[in-house]
């Protein structure tokens, strides 16, 4: 989010309204989650959550 809020900030990029802005950040989000290596680290994160608790 800190990257969107810097392009938005310094770079000029617009949102017609915040709904564009939050469906942009979603859509890159995504993207991310549409990883396998990015699941897989959130997987072995989520586990050792688990196993501390």
């Amino acid at each position: 989010m800190a990257v969107r809020a810097r392009e938005v900030a310094v770079d000029g990029l617009r949102y017609d309204d915040a709904t564009d802005f939050v469906r942009s950040l979603v859509g890159e989000l995504q993207g991310y989650l549409d990883e396998p290596e990015v699941m897989a680290l959130a997987e072995l994160k989520h586990r050792e959550r688990r196993a501390t608790h």
